[in-house]
């Protein structure tokens, strides 16, 4: 059955998840002991969907370092629930919120942390949540379909093919691209001249109504890259004609908004910092290209640019820990690091196919993950040669490697992602 596609469809509101804590307050005021009660209403803003929430922690640390209350409540089973903690008085008190989350969606952690004094009255407790910690969601192009598993092997191996999205075939699904949104859902960048091109939006991956939000219907048009400002509820698109074009969370029926388009060269990655900033990767020159990164605001000014060696590639850029990485093609080393401001910092990495601690068969793009590692596609199709690489850092600490080449038939742990052309 083919599916109709509503762009305008899940539109997310924020959601408030209250958390009543009840603190026991002991110590002397004006020279006379005192036991006080507070009930401070403690909301944690931003998880969508609390009937998945499998525990909540809350830690209280001092102004010296030093943990003076945790509780965790294990199950939730009424909105809001209610943890109690015994604290004494003081200033500057850290409230560190984590929420443990289950199900089959994206997110594993949720985390925010506040400072406030602890006195008598009531108080309430503002606490912004961010996502500490995903699983991975892959772009398996060439099996026309999207993996998601829960750490660097099989565990919680499950796709989502393009006849479980709806689609008439699975060749109608070619996804180049993927990234998540601060609610948890995953946006893919289909790379396709059919009705179903565009950036496509699912809650989760057993999500069977997938809504088209960044497509051009009168023309179809293939993105192949994806990135989601979650500052300012915006999603990025990079278009096979290396136009960079975004539109709001409620999505478009056209290719929404002109961002950016390059002069001479190819964009071909994207991604967007905390304050909203757009990086943009490729090449740069008409005749002999070089490895190019630029840096935007979200009105479209050039912050920051750099350039690179005649006869590279910069194809896919990520943000860890407030730098920048980039894939690079065409020379010796294929990872670089810079800081914000686009300054070369390092490299790393080899490419062969002997395998090895920081050997890559070529890294192409970086897949969906904020859980504090680099992960990268590394992938020579020509060659039946597919992994995922995983490293902390420039330095490839904690280096690992996952999955092997191979079809769908051939089970969990093969891919056939998509490979440098």
């Amino acid at each position: 059955m083919q599916m109709v596609f509503n762009s305008l469809k899940k539109i997310l509101l924020l959601v408030l998840l209250p958390v009543i804590i009840t603190m026991v307050l002991s110590g002397c005021f004006f020279g006379a002991p005192l036991t006080k009660t507070v009930t401070p209403s403690i909301r944690a803003i931003g998880i969508p969907d609390v009937s998945a929430v499998d525990s909540i922690t809350l830690t209280a640390t001092d102004a010296d370092g030093v943990i003076i209350g945790e509780t965790t409540l294990s199950s939730l089973t009424t909105v809001p629930g209610q943890i109690s903690l015994a604290l004494p008085p003081g200033n500057d008190i850290t409230f560190e919120l984590t929420v443990n989350m289950g199900g089959t969606g994206v997110i594993n952690t949720y985390k925010g942390t506040t400072t406030s004094d602890i006195t008598t009255g009531k108080i309430t407790i503002n606490i912004s949540m961010g996502i500490e910690n995903t699983k991975i969601v892959v772009p398996d192009a060439y099996n026309n379909r999207i993996v998601q598993i829960d750490d660097m092997s099989d565990s919680g191996w499950a796709t989502a093919t393009g006849t479980d999205l709806g689609f008439v075939t699975n060749s109608n699904f070619f996804p180049y691209d993927v990234d998540i949104d601060q609610y948890g859902q995953i946006y893919i960048a289909n790379n396709n001249t059919n009705e179903y091109a565009g950036i496509i939006r699912i809650s989760s991956i057993i999500d069977t109504n997938p809504v088209l939000i960044l497509s051009n219907t009168a023309a179809p048009t293939s993105i192949k890259s994806v990135a989601i400002d979650k500052k300012n509820n915006r999603i990025y698109g990079v278009a096979a004609n290396y136009n960079v074009y975004w539109t709001d969370y409620t999505g478009s029926t056209t290719l929404g908004n002109l961002f950016f388009t390059p002069a001479s060269g190819a964009i071909t990655g994207i991604a967007v910092d905390d304050a909203g900033n757009v990086y943009l990767s490729g090449s740069i020159g008409a005749v002999s290209s070089s490895a190019w990164v630029g840096k935007y605001s979200s009105s479209k000014i050039l912050l920051a640019s750099y350039t690179g060696s005649v006869g590279e590639e910069a194809y896919d850029i990520t943000i860890l820990n407030g730098e920048i990485y980039a894939t690079k093609s065409g020379g010796s080393v294929p990872i670089e690091k810079f800081d914000l401001d686009l300054n070369l910092l390092d490299s790393y990495g080899t490419t062969g196919t002997g395998g090895g601690t920081g050997v890559f068969y070529q890294p192409y793009n970086f897949v969906a993950i904020m859980n504090k590692k680099v992960t990268v596609i590394d992938v020579i199709d020509s060659g039946g040669y597919a992994q995922l690489a995983s490293f902390d850092d420039i330095n490839g600490a904690n280096w690992d490697v996952y999955g092997s080449y191979g079809n769908v038939v051939d089970g969990v742990g093969f891919f056939r992602f998509l490979s440098w052309c």
